[in-house]
């Protein structure tokens, strides 16, 4: 029978290893470069392949090595831990029996002690030793508890996956154990149940249901007859062929007697009558036909020293080997166990082993290890079609959309930039006309300005060029600023609108809309720079002192001055005689200062509307420069931007196209390696209620995802252009995982 099982490993790692190879690439190419992309989905399939490469790592080993699981349930503290140090002959429940942590503990022999631990996104973690891993465990215990409690006051159901990824869902174990060496065997301690941290155990048990053919629940003697510790057992009878029961006694447990003195309890003194009250009084029909037909054994056990007798008999083996003095391990165990009296650990073992050496394990051995294959197979091919592939392919299907709809909008953008804008400020020149005129009608207030500076400038001992240089001029110049800042204040609510004060018909409108480009936004700089840098120009003061009428003295009479000398005298030759107010008013009064107030009065007429004209025309004219240089401007900026944004997604496109590709190569990896388990059972008459059959009908269940592939690839019809189908095709020749049949080969 052994060579059989021999025969089965070896064809079963044929047809294994091929997908096995398949995980490794796909988990290798999700966890490198493409791991980087930031999508839940993608996080949730990442994970999802993780778990399934781990299931497939351990049922590897199983096969490679022909190792038996045990797996030990039972509530908590109830002595797994204990037990698993009884089987190993080694102490391992520092890192088995953690604060109540919800994780899977997997112990094997190991040349050298090895600590990891996985968490739910499928990274490992490596420890230098077990005290480092406990306390690993137990600040994310503190962590795990606050998350649970902060999820669950939202009133939502806790899903480590979701909520908190970086929680620890198994931990691998490998210390030096001689007797799991020397039987194969593996230990997977389960979480203690009835716990608060129990979420995602019915997935944990349907995970382990085919990794083994036997269960060991573990309860103490004073938990037996409670009901509820056996709530669970119907489903484990389903899910194992073979359950060992042990009830965990104390030897050492003592009852008060009548007279105050201290007995042994019965527990201690003859447990074979509690486990017969168990089954007289408490044991329900269930586990009564299990018991009645072999599957179910009871074995009353004081774990506690049997552990002990183990750990020393383990320290004597070990001695021997360091004195040359080799003896099998079990020879060791036997001989310490007939010392010790220890009778009911070693019944529990010798059943344990002869069921391990049976023709029945190696039957469930071979139909466990098909089992698992089927889910891990179905696993992966649902997986490639579950609600998270399909998120992924709707996220190609938007990106696509968005490279087209980015395409758009760069033509439109380069259109923009052909348009033509000035004919959408005509309006404004009504708008300088109506201004115009208006500034026409204030001119007096100005003339009233001079003629005041003129008066002033006639109380004051000020000379002619005094008057032109500081009275008049300051005054001029002051009004022809105040003048400016209306223009400016008239035409900024003008061009305050959302186009900026151009009138945009449809078809500018419609472009501007399609580049993407908002004049609203570059409004209020335009504004602020209105008017920026014109010179703001006064009239000119063309006035001349040798024309000014002044009054003769009697002097200048009887000198026969003439009029040129009169003149000069004065206001000097050059104007800048100083002239007392007295002299002013009594020699200019009357026609000199009228002549003066006419003088002014012609330079701002005459003057003055052409400079204010020019004025509005260089403001508009600027504003008109700068408002069409920001489009152009903005466009180039908007042109970079968008094309870095198309850039940007054929890079995501092409990235999540490839995890598709490797998801489509795994799923047909997946369908090849589970329709070659049929034969395998066939071959060897492996009897199982097997997945295998029912992975032959989801062919049709589901869309094709070369199909889906294919629509998020493929342009709208209406809209196909050459370079559309060039990048089409370029993406299609970079992934040649999306031919489902080669990635199958």
């Amino acid at each position: 029978m052994k060579t059989e099982v021999q025969r089965f490993c070896e064809l079963f790692t044929r047809e294994l290893d091929p997908f096995g190879q398949r995980l490794d690439r796909a988990v290798g190419a999700l966890t490198g470069q493409l791991g980087r992309i930031e999508l839940d989905c993608l996080k949730q399939i990442r994970s999802n392949l993780r778990d399934i490469r781990h299931r497939y790592v351990s049922l590897q080993e199983k096969i490679e090595n022909q190792q038996a699981y045990l797996l030990i349930f039972g509530p908590l503290k109830s002595g797994k831990s204990t037990l698993m140090n009884a089987i190993s002959g080694a102490y391992v429940s520092e890192v088995s029996s953690l604060p109540s942590y919800p994780s899977l503990v997997y112990v094997k022999d190991g040349i050298q002690p090895r600590f990891q631990a996985t968490d739910y996104t499928g990274e490992i973690r490596e420890f230098e030793d077990g005290d480092q891993l406990c306390e690993s465990i137990r600040q994310e215990h503190r962590r795990l508890a606050e998350t649970i409690e902060k999820v669950e006051s939202t009133g939502q159901e806790f899903d480590p996956a979701r909520h908190l990824p970086e929680a620890i869902k198994r931990v691998n174990v490998e210390i030096p154990a001689q007797p799991l060496a020397d039987s194969g065997t593996v230990l997977i301690d389960t979480p203690g149940l009835y716990t608060h941290m129990k979420f995602g155990y019915d997935q944990m048990t349907r995970e382990l249901r085919n990794t083994a053919a036997c269960a060991i629940f573990v309860v103490k003697t004073d938990n037996l007859f409670f009901e509820k510790v056996f709530e669970e057992f119907k489903e484990l009878l389903n899910s194992y062929g073979r359950i060992f029961l042990i009830t965990n006694i104390d030897s050492s447990k003592q009852d008060l007697q009548k007279d105050g003195s201290l007995a042994p309890s019965l527990e201690s003194s003859d447990p074979d009558q509690v486990i017969e009250a168990f089954r007289s009084l408490s044991m329900n029909t269930t586990l009564r036909r299990a018991m009645d037909d072999g599957r179910l054994n009871i074995y009353p056990i004081d774990l506690l020293k049997a552990a002990s007798r183990r750990l020393s008999a383990s320290e004597q083996h070990q001695a021997a080997d360091d004195a040359d003095e080799y003896e099998s391990s079990d020879a060791v165990y036997d001989e310490f166990n007939a010392e010790t009296g220890d009778g009911g650990f070693n019944h529990f073992l010798q059943d344990l082993t002869d069921y391990l050496n049976s023709n029945e394990y190696i039957q469930d051995f071979m139909a466990d290890s098909l089992k698992l294959a089927g889910e891990l197979g179905l696993g992966t091919i649902e997986l490639a079609t579950s609600e998270a592939a399909g998120q992924l392919l709707d996220s190609c299907v938007e990106l696509r959309a968005t490279i087209e709809k980015k395409q758009k909008q760069t033509e439109a953008i380069d259109r923009v930039e052909e348009l033509d804008w000035s004919a959408s400020f005509t309006h404004l020149d009504g708008e300088k006309d109506q201004l115009l005129e208006s500034l026409s009608q204030d001119h007096s207030r100005l003339e009233a300005a001079l003629e005041k500076a003129l008066s002033e400038w006639m109380d004051t001992d000020d000379s002619w060029l005094d008057l032109l240089n500081w009275h008049l001029k300051n005054t001029l110049e002051q009004e022809v600023r105040r003048d400016a800042g209306a223009i400016i204040d008239h035409f900024r609510p003008m061009l305050g609108g959302y186009s900026g004060g151009a009138r945009l018909n449809m078809f500018q409108m419609g472009r501007l809309h399609q580049a993407g480009l908002r004049i609203e936004d570059s409004v209020p700089q335009l504004l602020r720079e209105l008017g920026e840098g014109v010179v703001v120009h006064s009239p000119s003061l063309n006035l001349h002192h040798d024309e000014v009428p002044v009054k003769r003295t009697l002097l200048d009479l009887v000198m026969f001055r003439k009029k040129p000398k009169v003149l000069e005298k004065f206001f000097g030759r050059d104007g800048d005689l100083i002239i007392p107010a007295k002299k002013k008013r009594k020699r200019l009064a009357g026609g000199g200062e009228a002549y003066l107030k006419e003088q002014l009065q012609k330079v701002v007429r005459e003057q003055l509307p052409t400079l204010q004209r020019n004025y509005i025309d260089q403001v508009l004219g600027q504003y008109r420069f700068h408002f069409t240089r920001t489009i152009q401007q903005r466009a180039a900026e908007l042109r970079v931007a968008v094309r870095q944004e198309v850039s940007d997604c054929r890079e995501q496109l092409r990235a999540r196209m490839q995890v598709v590709g490797i998801l489509e190569g795994a799923k047909a990896s997946a369908q090849k390696f589970t329709s070659s388990l049929g034969w395998l059972q066939e071959e060897f008459d492996i009897r199982i209620h097997t997945v295998i059959s029912s992975l032959q009908g989801r062919g049709g269940e589901r869309d094709s995802t070369e199909d889906a592939i294919k629509r998020t690839l493929t342009p709208a019809q209406d809209d196909v252009q050459e370079q559309d189908l060039e990048s089409v095709t370029s993406d299609l020749k970079i992934y040649p995982l999306l031919d489902s049949q080669a990635a199958a080969n």
